[in-house]
Parts: structure tokens; C-alpha cells; sequence
């Protein structure tokens, strides 16, 4: 304005007020951009059908818009904190990271699960001695979901696989862990699984939800979705997988189950292939894989957390990224048959 003013009055401006002039209006926009950031809220509409990407680590923190753009209503915010010398706890600036990427996710009006962890990494092998600091790193947690409004808050994205070594303290310390969290927070609060071997160990009643792992392994497209599947592994065969889930979800008397995790390598990616024996696939393959998938079971989940491309086990760019975002795109409610409430 003091530019267009001054320019009609022909009066001189010197180089040096224009670009400090152009310096004050690129601090004010950026002002309003951080203040907009920093103030956005939780979107109000409910997530009926949950369209997510799961993001982990600070290289993430901008990856909010990927998902937008692949036309998903929430993203799955994922704690990179993992127990070491059977103790976990969550550092300052992991809480600082967290808390900004959910504000990033509220500027792009995406809903927000805030999830514990993924896997178990070397897994508990002192349970006792791991108990204390579990629940004292979930209650800071949930004081961080409970301040920030997040939609869903998933104690722990596999665990199972953290408790590998004391299955027999499944059943029990999840109990124990959601008492904690529900004394913090208010919203809906899930549990995750994966490799399950004995149902037994497994009773999640009281939570509102639950997310699942699903990676073939050890496996080939057509053994892993066949219907007739003579493979012996639990994780060969997706209706075998299914099966389990579906019995445990009837003894924990929940409704609402998610995929948490799937994903397959491409043959792009080669650097953590021998971590994880699931299968490698091209690009075309891999889209093929997605579309079985979400065939398969679409009546079965209220919803998917996927990983974006640029991630391990992520959803390859190009055809498998189209076929994600077409599926993603509809304008979907609650499928599945399993819930007489939707």
C-alpha cells in the first residue's frame, strides 16, 4: 500500500526501504501461517470410516499433506520411542515432535490417532522390571492425546509383539494400561495386534477398538489369498489371519477393528528387505496386491492405516499410490458386517 501510495505521489523510494518494506510483509505472512499452525483445532465432523497413513520419525513431520492429497480424513501419528533394557520412556523433544506433527495434521484438517508404538523391537525380557515404566509412558501419553483432542488414542500399535516373551501378561497388563489411560483420557481408546499365535492370551474387553497388522509372510500373493490355502505359517494365509482376529474381537466384545499396518516391498527397495520376510514385488504387482486387499477385506475393517511411499513397506508411487487413493476417495461408512450399530 505505502508503495502504491508513494508511486502515484511520484515520490522516490529508495531500494533499500523497498525490500525492507517486502521483509515486514513476508514476516507478517509467515506470522499468520505459524499462528494458523499452531492454532488449529481438531476437526469436529466424526471419522465413521477411518481413511489413514501412519506416520513415525521427524522426517514425517510435513507428510500431512501427502495424505491430504491422497484423499485421507485422518493420519496415524506414531511415538518412535521403543523399551531398551526393559525400560521405555518418552523424551521431551519426542513429545515437542509429536505434538507439532498432530498441530500439522489439524492445519491440513486431518483427524489424529495418536498411537504408542509399532513394534517391539528386542521385545520385554524382564516383565516386572518393564511394568513401571510402561504405564508411566502411557499416562504421558495419554495427557498429551487428552490435550490435543486427537480422535483415537492406540496404547500400543503390536502388543504382542512387545510382550512376546510373556504372553501370558497380555490379557492382563492391556487391562492395566487402559485403566491408566482412561484416567487421562477422554476419547476412544484402541489396542493393537499382530503375529497371533494363541487366542487364548488375548482379551481387549473394555477398549473401543482395535487395529491389526496384517503382512503376508513367508508367503506368495496367490498362497496368501487363497481361499484354500494349505500354508502352515499364521501370517501365509489373509483368511487365516482373519479368522483369529474375528475371534478375538467376539471375546473382547468389540466392534470397530482397523488395519493398523500392512504393506509389501517393491523391487525399488532394497535396504531393509532382510528385516522383514515379506514379499518383494514390482510396482504393477504391487498395485494388484492393494486391490486384492482392499477386495478382500473391505466388509471386514471400518478402515486402514497405511504407510505413504516414501516410507518403509509404504505404498509404492505411481500405480499402487492411484489404486490407495481411488479406494480412499469413496465416500464411505461403516462396512462392516460384524457391527449391528452402523
Amino acid at each position: 500500500i505505502i508503495i502504491f501510495v508513494k508511486f502515484f505521489m511520484k515520490e522516490k523510494i529508495s531500494v533499500r526501504k523497498i525490500l525492507l518494506f517486502s521483509m515486514l510483509i513476508f514476516l507478517a505472512f509467515l506470522a499468520i501461517f505459524i499462528m494458523a499452525f499452531l492454532f488449529a483445532s481438531s476437526p469436529d465432523e466424526e471419522i465413521i470410516y477411518k481413511k489413514s497413513f501412519n506416520l513415525i520419525g521427524p522426517q514425517t513431520i510435513l507428510k500431512t499433506d501427502n495424505a491430504k492429497k491422497l484423499n485421507a480424513n485422518m493420519v496415524s501419528v506414531i511415538s518412535f520411542a521403543f523399551p531398551e533394557n526393559n525400560r521405555i520412556q518418552i523424551q521431551k523433544p519426542i513429545k515437542t515432535f509429536l505434538g507439532l506433527q498432530i498441530q500439522s495434521a489439524y492445519s491440513q484438517r486431518l483427524g489424529v490417532e495418536l498411537r504408542g508404538g509399532t513394534a517391539g523391537g528386542s521385545g520385554v525380557t524382564d516383565f516386572q522390571e518393564f511394568r513401571p515404566s510402561m504405564l508411566e509412558y502411557i499416562k504421558e501419553l495419554a495427557i498429551l492425546a487428552e490435550s490435543k483432542k486427537v480422535s483415537q488414542f492406540t496404547i500400543w500399535g503390536e502388543i504382542d509383539n512387545l510382550l512376546y516373551k510373556s504372553p501370558e501378561q497380555i490379557t492382563p497388563f492391556s487391562q492395566e494400561l487402559l485403566q491408566t489411560a482412561s484416567q487421562h483420557y477422554s476419547g476412544k481408546i484402541g489396542i493393537g495386534i499382530c503375529s497371533i499365535t494363541d487366542t487364548s492370551f488375548y482379551n481387549f474387553s473394555g477398549y473401543d477398538y482395535m487395529i491389526v497388522s496384517l503382512y503376508p509372510i513367508e508367503t506368495t500373493v496367490e498362497e496368501y489369498f487363497s481361499e484354500n490355502s494349505t500354508s502352515y505359517g499364521i501370517n501365509s494365509n489373509l483368511q487365516r489371519q482373519l479368522k483369529k482376529v474375528e475371534e478375538i474381537k467376539n471375546k473382547s466384545n468389540i466392534d470397530t477393528i482397523y488395519v493398523g499396518e500392512t504393506g509389501v516391498y517393491d523391487t525399488d527397495d532394497k535396504s531393509t528387505r532382510d528385516q522383514f520376510k515379506t514379499l518383494i514385488l514390482t510396482h504393477e504387482e504391487e498395485a494388484e496386491f492393494y486391490k486384492k486387499f482392499f477386495q478382500k477385506t473391505e466388509n471386514f475393517f471400518n478402515g486402514y492405516s497405511l504407510w505413504l511411499h516414501d516410507q518403509t513397506l509404504g505404498v509404492g508411487e505411481d500405480d499402487a499410490e492411484k489404486v490407495v487413493e481411488e479406494f480412499y476417495v469413496q465416500n464411505q461408512t461403516s462396512k462392516n458386517p460384524h457391527n449391528n450399530n452402523t
